[in-house]
């Protein structure tokens, strides 16, 4: 994005409008035909399994795989439920219809629907059973990830360093897998945890990919200290706390963060995903591992929770988990099946067409900003404007402002941004691509139509002027076009075809201005238009008749800031979730004197005009031009000398004293309109600068 103002025509955009609408999120992620572990003893104690009696599911793994070599992945999921652990097995083959695609979730099921003869679900679920104590229940189920929530989370993922061989249990005096659900369960926070085993060779070695993703919420800090067999340092949720004396690693290990988007995503598609980020990293995230490894990755670990850690505070729900078939009872266990272990919160359902994608995309902001730990407030609209949403994040409140598709009005994106600025709120301003968040940013850094080197051509609303009275202003016969421009000492003034038709102070509003110009009053059988010489003007039906023949005037939109990026935070839904969008400029380059001097010369012709008898002290000039470069740009800004060998020549210099001290200002240049003007046109604003009870 330039970082000079550029200059749409009012009623149009350089921006395709088709090609940044907010566009539906795919389906949530979901799973046909898993398999699903029922613990005993949920409902009767008696026959519950202690947390020592692990299950070691490596021999029901390798019959798995040698019972059917044409199984191409098993996914292994556990989660922490409303009463016991969750575990689930899932498998693929090509030889089958992927099983992870989006199908539809009936509500209810019954026993023996249909009967898991045959295929890949059939056979994982007999291997269990002919493997796992009888005890433990089997279900056939579907799984939906859409109620965890539609922001991703940090996920780690286990690595294998180059040419390292990972040690196995008997030499390690621990199992890391066994110790990771132990610690999460102590810590309360739900999570996922996943292994993807492929059959890497026919000697028994197989790649695993082993991730975890920890739903942290509110006042949650960063890190969490856990009880580990040793002096461990904090662990930030990095499996490689627990693996690394196993010979694992982590990605937070070599990349020094979590992959948290490509990560979380591929954990919720069930996918080992790609090799990218770390092809140049010592290390493997498709892990080559033998069988004697398997028991560090993945079993039964006997878990009952008394709370469930789903339930609120928690702003997201566990995955949804449908029973299609009871294949064997859980002792001491109520089975039921066909209902949700979900609560009833769900992310929303996002639609595409007018009104409807508006309400879509605040209805998934708003989910997303709770995910976060904030407190959000959905504003009722009425005929007032108003924010859509309130964010209480706990240190300030800030007013959320939805565009889902309307590149073609910045009158109305600035005036959202500038009631806002009325109550010393910052916005966030959420748009439906990051096309479209180019175009908001654009708005937000130069919120006017044009510039000349001495006035601002102003944005209009859609609203009409009207006049004290309450009649609407007309342009003149044969005007087709008008301009509101503003100058630097906050006044107002329209014209048209050369022609000045009123003015007065911007702060005074457009509705006490005497117009010397067609009008008409509406809300009438007929409307009448009354011209000043008393010629007259015509009676119409209705406002489209009389539009044929005259243009109404439009109320400007009256800026309270040169530029407010300061004040507003871009975000942009990517197709999955919300992106922070960060505005660049095209004087962002590499080399210091060349950007100092574009930005210097940017702002100077962005913000400034020239004025006969002005000045412009050269200190508060330099003062906001290094704020607004700094939301620009990350690169080392100009220092005092720098800054003022910048300036180009050709801009007239003066000093004086001020209060004893010399200064140096700009002469015959100020700022292009005055900050803070609050104009009483801005709508459910009222002179106090407070909005009217939202």
């Amino acid at each position: 994005m330039a970082s000079e103002p550029h200059s749409p025509h009012p009623d149009s955009t350089e921006f395709d409008t088709e090609t940044v609408r907010f566009v539906a999120p795919t389906v949530p992620y979901r799973r046909s035909n898993c398999i699903r572990l029922r613990l005993p003893g949920v409902d009767n104690d008696s026959e519950r399994l202690a947390v020592a009696d692990h299950i070691d599911l490596t021999p029901t793994v390798e019959s798995i795989f040698e019972t059917n070599s044409g199984l191409s992945l098993l996914e292994f999921l556990t989660f922490p439920g409303s009463t016991q652990q969750e575990y689930l097995l899932c498998g693929q083959s090509p030889r089958a219809p992927s099983e992870t695609i989006q199908q539809r979730i009936p509500e209810h099921a019954t026993i023996g629907t249909t009967q898991t003869t045959g295929g890949v679900h059939g056979m994982i679920a007999s291997r269990l059973a002919s493997h796992l104590p009888e005890a433990v229940g089997i279900e056939r189920c579907d799984l939906g990830f859409a109620p965890v929530g539609v922001s991703p989370t940090p996920t780690s993922r286990l690595v294998i360093p180059e040419n390292r061989t990972p040690t196995t249990l008997p030499n390690l005096g621990y199992n890391p897998f066994v110790h990771t659900l132990r610690a999460l369960a102590n810590d309360g926070h739900p999570y996922l945890f996943q292994t993807l085993l492929r059959r890497h060779d026919r000697g028994g070695g197989y790649t695993a990919s082993v991730r975890l993703a920890v739903f942290t919420h509110g006042d949650t800090p960063s890190t969490q200290r856990f009880d580990w067999v040793w002096d461990a340092d904090e662990f930030r949720y990095d499996l490689a706390t627990v693996y690394n004396p196993a010979g694992f690693v982590s990605n937070e290990t070599f990349l020094g963060f979590y992959a948290e988007t490509a990560e979380y995503w591929d954990l919720l598609r069930g996918r080992d995903g790609y090799d990218a980020g770390y092809l140049d990293r010592a290390g493997y995230p498709k892990m080559p591992v033998r069988p004697a490894h398997l028991p560090m990755l993945l079993g039964v670990l006997p878990l009952y929770y008394e709370r469930d850690r789903w339930a609120p505070p928690t702003p997201r729900d566990p995955p949804a988990l449908v029973t299609q078939e009871l294949i064997r009872g859980a002792a001491g266990t109520d089975q039921g099946h066909g209902q949700h272990t979900a609560s009833t919160a769900t992310p929303p359902t996002v639609m595409n067409e007018g009104a409807a994608e508006h309400q879509s995309l605040q209805a998934f902001t708003a989910q997303w900003f709770r995910e976060q730990g904030h407190d959000v407030t959905e504003i009722t609209q009425d005929t007032a404007s108003r924010p859509d949403l309130r964010c209480d994040t706990g240190e300030e409140t800030v007013a959320v402002e939805i565009e889902s598709k309307n590149t073609s009005k910045p009158a109305n994106l600035l005036t959202n941004v500038a009631r806002a600025d009325t109550q010393d709120r910052r916005v966030v301003l959420v748009v439906g691509s990051a096309k479209a968040a180019t175009w908001a940013a654009s708005v937000v850094q130069a919120p006017f139509r044009d510039t000349t080197d001495t006035e601002t051509l102003l944005y209009n609303w859609t609203a009409p002027v009207r006049t004290d009275d309450g009649a609407v202003v007309l342009l003149p016969a044969g005007a087709d076009t008008a301009n509101w421009r503003l100058t630097h000492d906050g006044t107002l003034r329209l014209d048209a075809d050369g022609q000045t038709l009123a003015s007065g102070p911007a702060e005074a509003g457009v509705t006490s201005f005497v117009y010397d110009t067609p009008q008409f009053t509406p809300d009438e059988d007929q409307l009448v238009v009354n011209t000043p010489d008393g010629t007259p003007g015509g009676t119409y039906p209705n406002t489209r008749a009389l539009t044929n023949d005259w243009t109404i005037v439009r109320v400007p939109h009256v800026p309270t800031r040169l530029n407010y990026l300061s004040r507003v935070s871009l975000m942009y839904h990517d197709g999955t979730t919300l992106r922070t969008f960060e505005p660049t400029a095209e004087w962002d380059v590499s080399r210091n004197s060349q950007r100092y001097e574009g930005a210097v010369r940017a702002f100077l012709n962005a913000y400034t005009v020239s004025a006969d008898g002005t000045e412009l002290a050269i200190d508060a000039f330099r003062e906001q031009a290094l704020e607004w470069y700094r939301h620009l740009t990350d690169r080392e800004q100009p220092d005092r000398a720098w800054f003022g060998r910048s300036i180009p020549n050709s801009v007239d210099r003066k000093r004086r004293k001020v209060d004893g001290t010399e200064q140096s200002f700009f002469a015959d240049r100020t700022w292009r309109y005055p900050s803070g003007l609050h104009s009483p046109d801005l709508p459910a604003v009222a002179h106090s600068g407070r909005d009217d009870g939202s």
